[in-house]
C-alpha cells in the first residue's frame, strides 16, 4: 500500500469517527460520503445518491459536492434526504466542518475555505 493510499485511508477513518462523535444522540446514523483527491484548480461538482431501507420503508439520500473559485477557493457540500434529519459535512486539512441539521425534505449546505490535497464530503443522516 502506497503512502498516499495509507494517508487517504487514515483520513477517511478519522473523518468517520469525528462525524459520529460530534453528532447528537440518535438511534442510528448513516453516512453517504465521497473522497476527492484530484485537481483543485478549476470549478467542479459531482453528486452521489443512495437508497436506504429501514423500518419497512425506503428513503433517498443525496450528496452534491465540489470545489468553486467564485470569491475564494471553497469546498462545498449539499445534503438532502427525503426520509429523516441530516446534515452536510466537509473534512479537509483544516478539520471537520458541518452544516446545519435539517429535517427531511430540506437542504443542508456547507461551504468552507479549501485546504489540502484530499477532501471528504458527506451527507450524515439519522434513521
Amino acid at each position: 500500500m502506497t503512502i498516499h493510499k495509507k494517508r487517504m485511508f487514515v483520513i477517511s477513518i478519522i473523518m468517520i469517527l469525528c462525524m459520529f462523535f460530534s453528532m447528537t444522540a440518535t438511534a442510528h446514523a448513516g453516512v453517504l460520503e465521497r473522497t476527492y483527491s484530484g485537481a483543485f484548480d478549476d470549478d467542479w461538482s459531482l453528486s452521489a445518491v443512495d437508497t436506504v431501507f429501514t423500518t419497512g420503508s425506503y428513503f433517498t439520500v443525496r450528496l452534491a459536492y465540489g470545489f468553486n473559485t467564485l470569491l475564494i477557493n471553497e469546498d462545498c457540500a449539499t445534503s438532502y434526504c427525503n426520509g429523516t434529519s441530516h446534515h452536510a459535512s466537509v473534512y479537509n486539512a483544516n478539520g471537520l466542518h458541518e452544516g446545519p441539521e435539517k429535517y427531511a425534505n430540506e437542504y443542508s449546505d456547507i461551504q468552507v475555505r479549501h485546504s489540502g490535497a484530499v477532501v471528504t464530503y458527506a451527507s450524515v443522516y439519522d434513521y
